[in-house]
């Protein structure tokens, strides 16, 4: 029996053959190997410019210092903090570590002059109206008789009224950053929005219309508003420490008060009670922005 003999080329064929899968599974392997690899390294670079990336940082609002500064607390990320740009800042006054509300990052010093501007503006504008009016009796005719359509001292009552609901918005912020209480912030707010409803509905040259009674119901919201302020300010004072700002507070947050309702009890005739219940909110609110502005300069 003669036997064939294998042919060692078919072996040799056989046995690339082998060889060239054997090398293809290596390489797919090391291509996977490559590809975990570089994801790995991407995770690690985005990780790293995400902790150096400012703006995507959190900022927790400190509700308990006197000074009112945004302080930042790096218990919020694993990567430190940073501050938000300005128009992303929380600057509402809650509990110390608590974020609050977003709202514009007003500058203390920008807030303080405001607080100061706006009612110097207000009063100003009713004094001298009130001086250049022939026959204009302060104790008897009320602030609005000024603006009242037809009267020659209408612009310059107006404008006391606009720059005062323009800048008490700004103050508030500050105020209310200072004190650590958004319902001192709200309050302000709405004193300056109605004083700004008020200049935009004068009383008409024929008394009892529908934009009179408007005018009131804004007159008396503001009032509500002024009074109220420095009622709600004085337990944020008392638990800083300010027990006499804190009683002050309160006796012209009554006093006030109790001016704005006999205003309202007596009707006409009852302008001297008018001017004292704002008054001594306005008073209130240049001292307190006073001593806000006071202590920007010194650091505190």
């Amino acid at each position: 029996m003669v036997r064939r003999r294998r042919s060692p080329l078919g072996v040799r064929r056989r046995g690339a053959s082998g060889g060239l899968a054997a090398r293809r599974d290596e390489v797919e392997q090391a291509e996977a190997v490559e590809h975990r690899v570089l994801a790995v390294v991407d995770r690690d670079v985005r990780a790293h410019r995400l902790r150096r990336a400012p703006p995507l940082e959190l900022v927790v609002v400190q509700g308990g210092g006197d000074d009112g500064v945004v302080r930042r607390d790096s218990s919020v990320s694993g990567h430190g903090h940073t501050v938000l740009p300005p128009i992303e800042r929380c600057a509402a006054g809650g509990p110390a570590g608590r974020v609050g509300a977003c709202a514009v990052a007003v500058p203390r010093t920008v807030g303080a002059l405001c607080g100061i501007a706006g009612p110097v503006a207000f009063v100003g504008a009713w004094l001298v109206g009130g001086l250049l009016r022939d026959g204009y009796d302060p104790l008897e005719q009320a602030i609005s008789q000024l603006a009242r359509e037809g009267t020659p001292e209408r612009s310059l009552m107006t404008a006391g009224l606009v720059a005062f609901g323009v800048l008490m918005p700004v103050w508030a912020v500050v105020l209310g950053r200072v004190l650590g209480s958004g319902a001192v912030r709200a309050a302000v707010v709405v004193a300056g929005l109605a004083t700004l409803a008020v200049a935009a509905l004068p009383l008409t040259r024929e008394p009892g219309g529908t934009q009179d009674l408007l005018h009131a119901l804004a007159a008396a919201t503001g009032y509500v508003a002024m009074a109220a302020t420095p009622l709600l300010a004085a337990g944020p004072l008392r638990r800083r420490g300010h027990r006499t700002a804190a009683t002050v507070s309160t006796a012209v947050g009554l006093v006030s008060a109790s001016c704005l309702v006999g205003t309202v009890a007596l009707g006409s005739g009852s302008g001297g009670l008018q001017r004292a219940g704002l008054g001594v909110v306005d008073a209130w609110h240049v001292v307190a922005a006073a001593w806000v502005l006071r202590a920007t300069r010194r650091g505190g």
